[in-house]
């Protein structure tokens, strides 16, 4: 396995120029675009994002995956209404009209491809149940209309796809329904969290699927989740990444990492700490 490590560039700073001077210090060479000096992707103009295009060119990084926010937002009208206050919606909201949601879809698009990537995260809808979410005109739209792009479903605790037992229900639709350009970013961190039953070893049922694996940790304290670099929590990820080399033997498998650490200051500290854990893990393999 030899896997590409990618970091989104917010997870280092909320000014986009510092997180590009540390990725080229720490040796990496791909990232991840979500939000550009406080502004999400998917609102960002396209002269705003033709500056970023050149200025990850100067600095010899290459845009590996957008990050975006489409169907983090309510899909069901009436009574499912979403609790606002569980949703990081970095900037966009999951109360968008019609319209609104048409615009985010549309710049994204373009934004991805002035920055010549192809691959798109998306998530399942926050007040939606998995069914609902496959069976809507908007997933079948968006994979239809934009049959260029590949999309990643990420498993989020609040949107439909959180277990493993989700990944096989999205799995089978993928395969029944031959489609493409449809696959998964699995998060660790928040499969772990939502699914009690998970065993990492179990995650080669969907493998040929996912396309971008996401790594975090966390503490337990007080009932409380508490969100560390991936060294200090209870995931165990030496464990973790020699199971992920065996599953992935075959072909490449890249990896990034995620905080959800809000303060600036101890969001830099724990990413700081996890990529060189990282690095370091790669680099013995």
């Amino acid at each position: 396995m030899n896997s590409k490590l990618i970091i989104n560039l917010d997870e280092i700073s909320s000014n986009t120029d510092v997180s590009i001077s540390k990725l080229v210090s720490w040796g990496i060479k791909h990232c991840e675009i979500r939000v550009i000096n406080g502004k999400n992707i998917s609102y960002l103009t396209e002269k705003e994002c033709l500056e970023l295009k050149f200025r990850l060119e100067n600095a010899g990084l290459q845009p590996y995956l957008i990050t975006s926010p489409i169907f983090k937002w309510n899909f069901c009208n009436g009574s499912r209404i979403s609790n606002l206050n569980k949703i990081d919606t970095f900037g966009v909201s999951p109360c968008l009209t019609y319209s609104e949601k048409k615009h985010v879809i549309e710049n994204v698009i373009n934004n991805a491809k002035i920055l010549n990537t192809k691959k798109i995260r998306i998530f399942s809808g926050t007040n939606c149940t998995l069914k609902e979410f496959l069976q809507s005109n908007e997933l079948k739209n968006l994979i239809s209309m934009y049959s260029d792009y590949y999309f990643l479903i990420e498993n989020e605790k609040s949107c439909a796809l959180k277990t493993l037992s989700d990944f096989i229900t999205c799995k089978n639709f993928i395969e029944q329904n031959n489609i493409k350009n449809l696959g998964f970013l699995l998060d660790i961190g928040n499969i772990s969290l939502c699914d009690k039953e998970f065993n990492i070893q179990d995650i080669s049922n969907i493998k040929n699927y996912v396309q971008h694996i996401q790594l975090k940790n966390f503490q337990i304290k007080n009932n409380a989740v508490k969100f560390t670099s991936l060294e200090e929590g209870i995931i165990e990820y030496h464990y973790i990444l020699q199971e992920i080399k065996k599953i992935w033997l075959q072909r490449n498998i890249n990896i990034g990492i995620e905080t959800d650490i809000w303060n600036s200051t101890l969001r830099y500290r724990s990413i700081k700490e996890s990529v060189r854990y990282l690095k370091n893990y790669l680099k013995e393999k």
